[in-house]
């Protein structure tokens, strides 16, 4: 049984206990709305006397955070997926609106503009003012084609932009993770907690996987070392890579991987998610097939309509040629240029209203032997001929067979669905990560109720400790009072 300064001694370890007790749950209290921050619990035991081997009072063991490794990791991988679709969501959200035809303007429209004016134009094949028409409508067709496709172009190139600001970002995020790792093992050496730089560590790894998808694991060391692309190793203990933007041939940005050791490697291809590959991802995919299906339609439809029109004449004359002009209504380019970004008016349906060929051109053989061309006058069947071809099934490069519209209005249907396909899913994304964090709130986080319980606790063992030291002390006083 100890003595009455064994006693002194209990009471004494009891107030510095509670004292602890007290502090550790205001440091809870006081960061309940830090984003990351785990609860922290004192662990206590019994105290033995070494010597006795009798009861020696009360102990700290250790301060530690009240962690659920299993929902952090959950929460890594459910936001490389959030961050994902958020890269996708933000990149076509400009684009939806490129493909707007709901207000006209767009496409579509242009091209029931262009066909409607020629229909007019074959009520009056000599009408200067109908003639007028099919030239505007025709130009502003070429306006439409160049506005979406240099709107789908820059928004690729504003994407360069996206992707340097990301990578600036994960770059400081490597930075951050490698000082934490330092600072974690400097504190620990020093035989004290590492709690709040821990859960500061972890937080940043969370953040870090909505940039880019990353694998993470903590060495013999206490050390967090990051992964990403095919596996290689962004972060090792206190060193850390980074990644680049390097600006290609084609004007996009590539990323560019430097490890630990200096070296560098292009590693675009390797990144499909969080947020720096939801950007890729649209740039290199979803871009490329609007403007390739934009080019086809375009091209298309100039090489139909330009195949016809050179089949006409302006208007009726007894007598043309022998060898007539063939006139394109539209400028041919040659294979290799983006029809959709080239399309244009021929120069001669630019500068000579005559040259929009409506009349048929019919042929004979002559009595020399040779052929002769002529149009009618009044004869506005070639324009018919132009008109139809709005209704025609055409075979596009995809295989598929549909009119104009009907094509266009599947590109914009595509990308409406598309939108709204990532827009969903990153709604839903958004709401399973949410639901991981309810979750480790409900085990790791700060509860204010059971916070309070455990400050009365603290408060009353505190003062039970303080009468046992007054007691003590009485006691001490009744004892040398008996010289």
């Amino acid at each position: 049984m100890p003595g009455i300064f064994g006693i002194m001694d209990i009471a004494k370890k009891s107030l510095f206990v509670q004292q602890q007790g007290v502090s550790v749950t205001g440091h809870n209290l006081a960061n309940m709305n830090t984003e990351g921050y785990t609860r922290k619990v004192m662990n206590v035991s019994s105290d033995v006397n070494v010597t006795t081997l009798e009861g020696a009072g009360v102990k700290v063991d250790s301060v530690a955070g009240v962690t659920s490794p299993y929902v952090d990791k959950m929460i890594v991988s459910e936001n490389m997926r959030l961050g994902d679709y958020y890269g996708r969501r933000q990149a076509l959200s400009p684009v939806e609106s490129l493909f707007d035809e709901s207000l006209g303007g767009g496409i579509d429209s242009a091209i029931n503009d262009f066909f409607n004016s020629w229909r007019r134009l074959s009520s009056n094949p000599a009408g200067r003012a109908e003639r007028s028409g099919v030239r505007a409508a025709g130009q502003s067709l070429v306006e439409a084609f160049h506005r979406n496709y240099d709107g789908v172009a820059q928004v690729q190139k504003d994407l360069n932009t996206e992707i340097e600001s990301v990578i600036l970002e994960i770059n400081n995020v490597f930075e951050e993770i490698a000082t934490l790792n330092s600072n974690i093992q400097k504190t620990e050496l020093g035989v004290k907690s590492a709690n709040d730089f821990k859960d500061k560590r972890q937080q940043k790894i969370k953040d870090l996987a909505e940039k880019i998808g990353l694998q993470s694991f903590t060495d013999d060391t206490g050390h967090v070392n990051i992964m990403i692309g095919d596996g290689r190793v962004a972060l090792e203990g206190v060193h850390h890579g980074g990644l680049k933007a390097f600006l290609d041939a084609n004007g996009k940005y590539k990323v560019h991987f430097i490890d630990v050791g200096g070296s560098e490697t292009d590693i675009t291809d390797e990144i499909n998610t969080g947020q720096l590959g939801g950007v890729i991802t649209v740039r290199e995919q979803n871009l490329e097939d609007y403007k390739s299906r934009l080019n086809e339609i375009a091209r298309v439809l100039m090489d139909k309509f330009n195949e016809q029109h050179k089949k006409g004449e302006s208007y009726g004359e007894d007598y043309i040629a022998a060898n007539p002009k063939e006139i394109s209504f539209f400028k041919e380019i040659s294979a290799s240029e983006a029809a959709a970004s080239s399309i244009n008016l021929s120069d001669d349906v630019k500068t000579d209203l005559n040259k929009i060929c409506v009349s048929q051109r019919y042929e004979k053989s002559a009595d020399n032997g040779l052929t002769q061309y002529w149009a009618l006058p009044g004869d506005n069947e070639n324009a018919l001929e132009l008109v139809d071809l709005q209704d025609k099934l055409v075979t596009f490069g995809s295989g598929d067979q549909a009119t104009f519209n009907s094509y266009m209005e599947l590109i914009v249907g595509d990308v409406a669905k598309e939108v709204k396909r990532v827009n969903d899913e990153y709604e839903f994304q958004d709401s399973i990560v949410q639901q991981l964090k309810n979750f480790r709130e409900i085990t790791s986080g700060v509860s204010i109720d059971d916070e309070f319980m455990r400050l009365i606790q603290y408060q009353k063992a505190y003062q039970a400790s303080a009468k046992i030291i007054s007691t003590v002390d009485g006691l001490i006083d009744s004892i040398l009072s008996l010289r």
